[in-house]
């Protein structure tokens, strides 16, 4: 009888972690999904945008992102941090890019990218786990330079709902339909920026739409030398509420560098902390990007 027990103990401790998972993945599902451990697009670097134009033949572009962020905070309604369970989220998206020039109009860039993120959420209090492909995302870019140290384009992205249950994904088309961005070239200096909104469809297992998430996100370089390049960061996003989320909005700072070699490849490294936020957790994430130009 107190093997019956025990075994019955057992079960429903397991299945109060996958729904602990599920929630908590559903809770902080990275920027490019569903609700947001993260600001919207935080992974962009210091050139992200720093395209060229009249591109004789097409070029591809590898990129890596990593991150890690450890949730124990959260902002409550008024703006308070609170304790949460401790939770880490690991995530890694892989790039594909191609960049080309139309002959009849060079002084145009456009590109198509195809991002497959790579997720893994561990909740620390109850010692439970999970990993996965999230939903990729596909879409068009467009790029003009008005002056030859600028740039000026929009990007429009879709998420395709066919990624693991496990980690949030094959549930919901998302959508970024216009994401206007720029880069700048003053001297050392390197400003790129960029801001949009995320829209949702319809979550057929939480039987509704999540509220719509405008973001901005900004990164200034200043480089050292030619292989050295120091960066601060500034990322917000605000989103609205629904029957399914909370009115939130986080604003994040952060430090790194970005590191130039062998003329077509990059490392940057940053590490980013929310200072200001409403009912989203606290940002305390690293940042990897490496990038291979081909």
């Amino acid at each position: 009888m107190l093997d019956i027990q025990k075994s019955h103990m057992q079960l429903s401790f397991l299945k109060a972690g996958k729904k602990l998972i599920e929630v908590t993945v559903l809770l902080l599902f990275f920027h490019l999904g569903t609700a947001n451990a993260q600001v919207t697009f935080d992974v962009i670097g210091p050139h992200e945008y720093d395209l060229p134009v009249g591109m004789k033949k097409p070029v591809d572009i590898f990129v890596q992102y990593f991150e890690t962020q450890r949730t124990d905070k959260m902002y409550n309604n008024n703006g308070d941090k609170v304790n949460v369970p401790k939770t880490n989220l690991t995530i890694g998206l892989t790039k594909y890019v191609r960049l080309f020039s139309l002959e009849s109009y060079p002084e145009i860039g456009l590109a198509w990218e195809a991002i497959v993120p790579e997720i893994g959420v561990r909740n620390n209090t109850a010692g439970i786990s999970a990993g996965g492909l999230g939903d990729p995302l596909v879409g068009p870019v467009i790029w003009y330079k008005p002056t030859p140290n600028s740039t000026l384009g929009v990007l429009a992205l879709v998420t395709v709902p066919i990624g693991d249950s496990a980690v949030g994904g094959g549930d919901q088309w998302t959508y970024h339909p216009f994401s206007p961005f720029w880069h700048v070239n003053m001297g050392k200096f390197a400003y790129t920026g960029m801001v949009g909104f995320q829209t949702f469809g319809h979550s057929s297992r939480q039987n509704g739409k999540q509220g719509d998430i405008l973001y901005t996100n900004h990164r200034l370089g200043y480089r050292v030398n030619d292989w050295f390049e120091p960066l601060v960061t500034l990322d917000y996003e605000k989103q609205k509420s629904s029957a399914l989320t909370l009115s939130s909005n986080e604003m994040t700072v952060g430090l790194g560098a970005m590191f130039h070699y062998w003329g077509n490849q990059s490392l940057t490294l940053n590490y980013s902390k929310g200072v200001d936020g409403k009912n989203h957790s606290v940002n305390d994430s690293f940042h990897a990007k490496y990038v291979f130009v081909f």
